[in-house]
């Protein structure tokens, strides 16, 4: 029976550990969480505590304790079950396959340390391959596998009995089986390179499932490749998945879709950088799992090369690496493609903004074809040199004052936007009789946000203006009315007004010869007479001190 050794620590403030002896296939559960050993895989319970948890994430950890890059794993967040395979994520120590994990939360890290046995094979039988990682191109899918036998042509070289590839390819409900030369007429393609082995399948091979949605493809296929006798046989084998649409950009963002199809998405990895699906918006990229899978990355954290063609010059934003895992049939599958926007003409390069109010980017020669001359590197100020070159000749970096060297400012919604302009030679080297040196142009952008935590502003509130006062006289003209309603005052012929005591006055005043709309009229006293002069006697207040 084989063993497995579990060593849960929790790294805080306080520490403890819990040692934990299962059988190869546990039935019973901890609440640090259970695991089993498989031939190819570990697979792991997490802790019933971290259930409808989506806050946490998991880093493989090589001997040294620093994250592995290479390894490939899936997380099944419905059944808290982590799938890790040996293969680039153990270390083979004394026949037992060393594995280390940390699951991190919040507040704490939990570190794992698994021990399964390697299963000990028998003399006279090869080793089996399991291929995880699909390299997905616009024009076909390929697999590597470490290269086990001579060659794959060598079939001659038995002496008792005939050695062939055997091509097994599942088709839903039924198991194509092919031979070498057949399965190379039926979409299939078998290469070397010296020290590896690598499987190409056209997308209308035999046995491709095809997954359509909103005009995008993914294609999948399960093939297993035998060679030699039932006593000493070779088996490798791979789950392929690949979506080979192209990604779609708009001026922010680049969009990478995925159709529907079985497979449950567990892990994302951009640029050799995980990418946690338990936040769904983290570190520029939006994970969008409705239909399908959609990326949304955001430009910013993109690379950027000069696209030089017949049919465009520009700029081009692109990821080196985009891996994409799935639980697919109980078995990993992961694809790795390479996203890239169309060239965008005359597209300005992005710069950093930087606290201190410069703009930093770098010029490197190999951008284009033929190669830029550095020397002749400069801004619309040419008195402003690079701060930097570096030992190879072949970058130099610019720390450019926001406020001098040309600089422009502009205003974008809720940016502020600077920008400067690059200029250099072409050259066509080595140097001929006759020379195709033409210069290179190009805008340099970098801007600053309404929310953005660099940009310090100093707002300075001007007092507002002094009051004018002046005196003289105003034209009034003092109206009465029937009712509240103020709607039509009395007209001439219905004076004089009788009133009779305390019975309510509707009066309204107006100035007369003023249209300034910044004139409000405040009555403090009013009095009425029995001749035109105010100050005549008698006298009969209306209203008394406003």
């Amino acid at each position: 029976m084989r063993a497995l050794w579990l060593l849960g620590c929790l790294v805080g403030g306080l520490f403890c550990s819990e040692s934990l002896d299962l059988p190869g296939n546990p039935s019973r559960s901890s609440d640090s969480g259970t695991a089993s050993c498989h031939n190819e895989k570990v697979q792991l319970q997490l802790p019933k505590k971290l259930e409808n948890n989506h806050s946490w994430q998991v880093k493989t950890l090589d001997a040294a304790g620093e994250e592995a890059g290479d390894c490939d794993y899936a997380v099944d967040n419905e059944t808290q079950t982590l799938t890790v395979f040996y293969i680039n994520c153990t270390k083979l120590e004394h026949t037992r396959h060393h594995l280390q994990l940390k699951v991190m939360e919040p507040l704490k890290n939990l570190t794992y340390n698994v021990d399964c046995d390697a299963l000990q094979a028998d003399e006279t039988s090869l080793p089996r391959s399991v291929a995880s990682t699909t390299n997905c191109t616009k024009d076909f899918m390929a697999v590597v596998f470490p290269r086990l036998i001579p060659s794959l042509h060598d079939e001659h070289m038995v002496a008792e009995a005939p050695m062939e590839w055997i091509v097994s390819i599942e088709d839903r409900t039924k198991t194509h089986t092919l031979n070498l030369r057949q399965a190379l007429q039926q979409g299939y393609t078998f290469l070397t390179d010296g020290s590896n082995i690598i499987f190409q399948v056209s997308f209308d091979a035999t046995g491709v499932a095809a997954y359509k949605q909103d005009g995008g493809m993914l294609y999948t296929v399960a093939l297993k490749l035998t060679y030699g006798p039932p006593e000493r046989r070779l088996t490798v084998e791979s789950r392929m998945v690949c979506a080979p649409g192209p990604a779609t950009c708009n001026t922010t963002h680049m969009m990478i879709a995925i159709p529907a199809f079985p497979g449950i998405l567990s892990a994302i990895n951009l640029d050799n950088k995980k990418v946690p699906l338990s936040q769904r918006q983290t570190d520029g990229v939006t994970v969008d799992l409705r239909k399908g899978v959609k990326l949304y990355v955001n430009k910013k954290i993109l690379k950027t090369r000069v696209y030089r063609s017949d049919g465009c010059s520009g700029l081009q934003p692109y990821a080196s690496s985009l891996r994409l895992s799935f639980i697919f049939h109980g078995e990993m599958a992961t694809m790795t493609t390479y996203p890239e926007c169309p060239c965008e003409p005359n597209a300005p390069l992005a710069a950093t903004c930087t606290e201190d109010g410069h703009m930093d980017f770098e010029v490197s020669g190999s951008s284009t074809k033929p190669a830029l001359d550095l020397d002749t590197v400069q801004l619309k100020d040419p008195t402003c040199k690079p701060v930097f070159r570096s030992p190879s000749g072949g970058t130099v970096q610019f720390h450019v004052p926001l406020n001098a060297c040309g600089t422009r400012q502009r205003f974008d919604g809720d940016k502020m936007v600077y920008e400067n302009e690059v200029s250099a030679l072409l050259m066509d080297l080595p140097l001929r009789r006759i020379s195709r040196d033409s210069e290179f142009r190009l805008t340099v952008v970098c801007f600053y946000t309404s929310d953005d935590a660099s940009l310090n502003a100093k707002m300075i509130s001007l007092p507002p203006p002094e009051l004018v006062i002046n005196q003289g006289p105003l034209s009034l003209i003092l109206l009465l009315y029937p009712d509240d309603s103020y709607r039509q005052p009395y007209s001439d012929s219905q004076h004089p007004v009788v009133k009779y005591l305390r019975q309510p006055i509707f009066l309204e005043v107006q100035v007369l010869n003023r249209n300034d709309p910044n004139i409000h009229l405040v009555l403090d006293d009013c009095w009425a007479t029995l001749s035109p002069e105010p100050a005549s006697l008698p006298r009969w207040d209306i209203v008394v001190d406003g």
